[in-house]
């Protein structure tokens, strides 16, 4: 499961910072994840393009995580469901079962088949408890107006990427001097039989941590 690598980002020392990420395989493709598994994003040193020193180490695991400090927090675990059955009337896809998605939900095409390509962001229209339409935009999709026109029936899954977002505590932002840092996500996949490919890292790149014009601005 190679990474994916992120654009830069900037935090600001003195306050509560947030890094948001979605879990996503190396070409792209939206990744659930299990109940069990667990995020994990170590922060490092980075000099000239070399990364260096771990200087945080935090996870989305509760036992790890110390109150106000930093940690992940897991929003979704995702999912990925196949439809049942289309209309290409009125562009509705239906589930066997309940879906549990909310309208605004971004998800992806798994293939290219009726009208959807796979790795871009669709957002939904929860029409029922098994029904959604898809939108280009999470506007449309609040509106219910413009709903892509499928073509032909959906038989690839649709799939919600498991997302969530790094806590970057005041304390941690604070002690770290303004520079360059390289940061890693990585999935510990607890359904692995082999504890060497357990951990698996789906994103990385530069984070840069600048210093905060008005000193300590708090959360």
């Amino acid at each position: 499961m190679p990474a994916l690598e992120f654009n830069d980002d900037t935090l600001f020392a003195g306050r509560t910072e947030e890094f948001a990420f979605g879990v996503f395989e190396a070409d792209g493709d939206a990744l659930p994840i299990a109940a069990g598994d667990v995020v994990r994003a170590k922060l490092f040193t980075l000099l000239n393009g070399a990364v260096g020193a771990l200087l945080l180490d935090v996870s989305s695991k509760v036992l790890e995580q110390l109150a106000g400090g930093s940690r992940v927090n897991i929003a979704s675990l995702g999912q990925s469901l196949t439809p049942s059955a289309t209309d290409l009337g009125t562009n509705v896809l239906t589930f066997g079962a309940a879906h549990n998605w909310t309208t605004g939900t971004q998800v992806f095409a798994t293939a290219s088949v009726g009208g959807l390509e796979p790795r871009h962001a669709y957002y939904l229209r929860a029409a029922s408890g098994t029904t959604i339409t898809l939108h280009e935009s999470p506007g449309d999709a609040a509106a219910n107006v413009n709903p892509v026109d499928l073509t032909a029936s959906i038989t690839c899954a649709i799939a919600e990427p498991a997302h969530g977002a790094v806590i970057f505590a005041q304390a941690d932002t604070a002690a770290t001097p303004a520079g360059v840092y390289w940061l890693s996500l990585c999935l510990t996949d607890d359904s692995e039989t082999n504890p060497a490919d357990a951990v698996k890292e789906f994103g990385r790149g530069r984070i840069k941590i600048r210093a905060s014009p008005a000193g300590n601005l708090g959360t």
